[in-house]
């Protein structure tokens, strides 16, 4: 078979060199329209590999009917072979009629076989075509062009159509993808439930069309639910066998059910990629899939490169092929950062070894024969990312990087490009270069601002477009030229934390340079302090750069966090206060049992690995004969917050016999569990909490195994909703005879439409009594009983869209029908920012109801840094641990990349028994290694990276204590382990304890 390319570079030959008085037809009327039907039936079908063969036969025949073309294009857009190939079916049409709407339709396929970002090009094309002739097909293409970028314009245009058209098949189909897709961009998950009613309208309506199960089949497939997905995808092939998208998508969810036993899935995967092979001749598309199928859903790398080698003999420079090269690239990106992630220190030479071959991985796909340049972006970034980290920098290559970055961006984006410039102006000798690109920058921004009608003045780009001119030309010696840039940046945008930190590294320079040298300094100072005051998701330099400057003026850094807190005015009253915060000294110390690692301890403890043979080990608990157990996520591979398939998850026991700290085998208590995060014993049961369910197990034959089980209660679970949380935390009452769970959030910030989500649950321990216990909690994980008061306590995670500094997490005493804030308000009766568009959209209007309980919400008596990501609440009771440990509570904390500190630590709370008088102290941290969020240079490196690790070796989850008082932590990712942490006999210097 001619290769795609080959084929259209013919036909476009034929069309200029034909006009229509010399173009001789070979066919009638009737044929014509019977070919028309035919592309339509293939749209039915999904066949488009078959429709696009026929389709380029007939476009050859007769070039000059428009429809036909635009149906063409159709069946090329069907097949996803590249926006090329479309937009020469456009070209073919519009440069004879340029309002032609069928070449407009042609057009809008073209954008949208691009990327989403070309969305707005397709909307508008499709609207244009509507106007002039409104086809249902043009009225779904339009749907379709809006499901991303703005789909409340989407809703409004389908609320405008006739009755009819908004019944035809296609629109209907597209109909569902703006619902689904809607219930992302809105944050709002009855889209979703809106979607698959429409899809089964469909399916009702036009029983022989594929989109209304292949459609239903994958939105299931989204959502973890293969099982309910299976029958529909059956269906869809029953009616297109031929389809190379129904087939691929059949062979996933057969990989993933558990309706097949594990060595029955391959032969009925190999069986429909057999009967596909036959009923389809070979394409580029279908290739693809084959490639992939092998690939990554059965892992046979040999057919794998069979299948490839094929397709890059047919196609090699075909999008198909491009893309092939784009994922090998991929995953040898993300191994090689693995390894990055795995070494950790950054002046290792082996780190920098990784480096090198992070570059030549880059330069081998750059130097494939690519589809277009919009592949080579990508590759750039990882350039950018490995080369700013290299010591020292390679200059030359860098600035190539940058010039390579700029030359292929896909799209605007003034942020990346300034990041690239100001790398040059740091790294490289062309600062003069980096300043004449920035001073270009300006007008593109304008010119951008006016082609896309932006609301907004662009005043943040530009903020961000003149501090990199300003940085330049101070980096190429033009000193006041680059202060005047930059101090106009601020003037654009004042809460951009980079232009704060630069005006403030050129206030320091200045300094060495004039005679009244402390009032420079004095400039430098207010500029850094005028950058922490910013609520921003970058990493903030400023901090670092006001104790470098502290330590210069003063000779040392002691004072310096109450200067900091008097400059920033935190002891004046404030709503928000965190709690005080207290110094255990820490001291690297090995972990016994992992080589070349280290975790920051006080004085007189100790740390080993208990076993690394779990998976994603969440949270613990202990049997009666004191056996450890845990939860063990098996999450799918690529995705480690998705399970994998077949309810692959597992509770193991990890029994400790010798009792030297270490496990001595691990085997198998509990299986056939989707999303197992918490359990506990009560009453010689293990109850597990699964996603949606808490399961009692009981092991009657006493091996070790509980093979028994009943469904305890049901719970909300996953839905494949945006920022849902769908774990859930076990706590037993058993002085009253009560189960608490806790139930998150299904969204970031949202209405929920279940009033059990956000929420404690309460229930008798026989299943009776069900009750919300205290609400307005996003993700209280974190749930345990104070071992004085009995009182349930709970560490809330909060939303994520208000800057690095807020929401802070908390931790607090839980009361019987308190309500704790989210979504309306944190803190002390903060309100949510709901200037944040998406936040306004998912909760306005307010009404009073709403600021009645935000005036009697419960105030939180501990507050924490924001996105920690709080996860297990543990008060020690035991005597292992020095006396000053008695009480308090240990808490893991899983996350940090998004804050100002640094996380991935376990903390301890020091507190009275009702919550007052509470300090918190770092107790444990070392699992993010060399953190340079603090550093202008490690935010500029980490954000050409589209895998960026951050230096995390490790992220904390689990808290337990054993009879004798040792403390246990485990660890879900990158290190799936159980740390077990003990006092040893030193003896702590009473100096230097903490006083709480």
């Amino acid at each position: 078979m001619k290769s795609l390319i080959g084929s259209l570079s013919g036909l476009m030959l034929s069309v200029c060199v034909c006009t229509a008085s010399e173009t001789e037809q070979h066919y009638s009327p009737q044929e014509l329209k019977a070919a028309k039907e035919k592309l339509r039936e293939h749209n039915r079908l999904w066949t488009f590999e078959t429709g696009a063969i026929l389709g380029r036969e007939w476009t050859s025949r007769a070039p000059e009917d428009a429809e036909l073309r635009a149906l063409y294009a159709r069946q090329l857009h069907g097949q996803l072979d590249g926006h090329r190939e479309i937009q020469e079916q456009a070209d073919a049409i519009l440069e004879r009629e340029p309002d032609n709407p069928w070449g407009l339709y042609a057009q809008a396929l073209a954008f949208l076989g691009g990327d989403w970002q070309y969305s707005e090009g397709a909307a508008e094309s499709s609207l244009r075509a509507w106007m002039r002739q409104p086809q249902p097909e043009f009225a779904a293409t339009h749907l379709l062009s809006l499901r991303f970028r703005n789909p409340e314009a989407g809703m409004a245009f389908r609320d405008s159509v006739d009755a009819a058209t908004l019944q035809h098949p296609e629109v209907l189909h597209a109909r569902a993808e703006l619902e689904y897709w809607a219930h992302y961009a809105l944050e709002n998950p009855a889209y979703a439930d809106t979607s698959l009613a429409t899809l089964a309208t469909l399916r009702a309506r036009w029983p022989d069309h594929v989109s209304g199960y292949f459609s239903a089949a994958q939105q299931l497939h989204r959502s973890n639910k293969p099982q309910e997905a299976l029958p529909l995808i059956e269906e869809a092939i029953r009616l297109s066998p031929g389809s190379a998208h129904v087939r691929y998508l059949h062979w996933q969810i057969l990989n993933e059910t558990d309706q097949l036993p594990a060595d029955e899935q391959r032969a009925a995967i190999e069986a429909s990629i057999t009967a596909y092979r036959q009923a389809v001749p070979e394409t580029a598309r279908g290739l693809a899939l084959l490639t992939t199928a092998y690939r990554n859903v059965l892992g046979d790398e040999e057919q794998a490169a069979a299948f490839e080698a094929k397709l890059l003999a047919l196609a090699p420079a075909g999008r198909h092929a491009s893309r092939l090269h784009q994922e090998k690239f991929q995953q040898e990106y993300q191994r090689l950062q693995s390894e990055l992630e795995r070494i950790g220190r950054k002046d290792a030479p082996e780190y920098q070894t990784q480096l090198r071959l992070i570059c030549d991985a880059a330069y081998r796909f750059l130097e494939k024969p690519l589809y277009d340049d919009s592949f080579r972006e990508r590759p750039y970034r990882a350039l950018l990312s490995a080369l700013s980290a290299m010591n020292p920098v390679p200059a030359e290559e860098l600035a190539e990087a940058v010039r390579g970055l700029i030359q292929y961006e896909e799209q605007l984006n003034p942020y990346l490009t300034c990041s690239a410039l100001i790398l040059m102006a740091d790294h490289t000798p062309y600062a003069e270069e980096a300043a004449e690109i920035a001073r270009g920058l300006i007008q593109a921004v304008l010119d951008k601002a006016e082609e896309e009608a932006w609301e907004e003045r662009p005043d943040y780009y530009l903020g961000f477009v003149h501090d990199a001119l300003g940085w330049a030309l101070y980096k190429a010696g033009r000193v006041e030229e680059g202060r005047n840039e930059i101090e106009q940046a601020l003037e654009f945008w004042e809460r951009n934390t980079r232009a704060h930190y630069h005006l403030g590294q050129i206030f320091e320079h200045m300094a060495t340079e004039a005679e009244a040298a402390d009032t420079w300094l004095d400039k430098a100072a207010d500029a850094y302090i005028a950058g922490l005051e910013v609520r921003s998701w970058e990493p903030n330099p400023c901090q670092a750069a006001l104790a470098a400057l502290y330590e210069r003026r003063h000779g040392s850094r002691e004072g310096f966090d109450k200067y900091l807190a008097t400059e920033r005015g935190e002891d004046a009253p404030s709503q928000i206060r965190l709690t005080p915060k207290i110094d255990l000294h820490l001291e690297p110390t090995p972990i016994e049992g992992l080589p070349d690692r280290t975790l920051n301890l006080p004085p007189g403890f100790k740390v080993k690995l208990f076993s690394d043979q779990v998976d994603k080990a969440r949270f613990m608990a202990w049997d009666h004969q004191g056996v450890l157990h845990v939860a063990n996520m098996k999450p799918r591979r690529g995705n480690t917050w998705s399970p994998a398939a077949g309810r692959q998850s597992t509770v193991l026991a990890l029994p400790d016999k010798d009792g030297d700290g270490r496990a001595d085998t691990v085997y198998k208590a509990a299986d056939d569990l989707r999303w197992p995060h918490s359990i506990a014993f009560y009453q010689g049961a293990l109850f597990v909490a699964d996603d949606d369910a808490i399961y009692r197990l009981e092991d009657r034959d006493a091996d070790g195994f509980y093979e028994e089980r009943t469904v305890f209660a049901e719970v909300p679970g996953i839905m494949g909703r945006a920022y849902e949380h769908v774990t859930h935390t076990l706590v037993f009452d058993e002085s009253n005879d009560k189960l608490y769970f806790h139930v998150g959030a299904g969204c970031d910030i949202c209405r929920e439409d279940d009033p059990e989500r956000s929420a404690i649950i309460q229930m008798n321990t026989d299943g009776t009594g069900r009750r919300i216990y205290a609400s307005g909690l996003r993700n209280a994980i974190g749930l345990t009983l104070h071992p004085i008061t009995g009182e349930l306590w709970g560490a809330n995670t909060g939303h994520d869209r208000e800057g690095r500094d807020l929401p802070p997490e908390w931790i607090t005493p839980l009361r019987d029908g308190g309500f704790y804030g989210w979504p309306l308000a944190y803190a002390d009766r903060v309100w949510t920012d709901f200037s944040i568009r998406t936040y306004r959209r998912s909760i306005f209007p307010l009404t009073r109801a709403d600021s009645l309980l935000v005036a009697n919400m419960e105030p939180p008596a501990v507050l924490v840094p924001a996105h920690l990501a709080l996860m297990a609440l543990h008060f020690y009771t035991h005597d292992q641990f020095p006396s000053q440990y008695k009480h308090a509570a240990f808490v893991a904390c899983r996350a940090g990349a998004l804050g100002n500190d640094p996380g991935y630590k376990v903390m301890v709370l020091f507190a009275e028994p009702d919550g007052s008088n509470a300090r918190v102290a770092d107790f444990l941290t070392g699992f993010r290694l060399d953190s340079d969020e603090d550093t202008d240079r490690g935010l500029l490196s980490g954000f050409f990276s589209f895998f960026n690790s951050g230096n995390v070796w490790g992220k904390p989850v689990g808290l337990i204590t054993d009879e004798a008082g040792h403390l246990y932590l485990t660890s879900d990712e990158i290190t799936q382990a159980i740390f077990r942490i003990e006092a040893s006999p030193k003896i702590l210097n009473p100096e230097r304890a903490p006083r709480y």
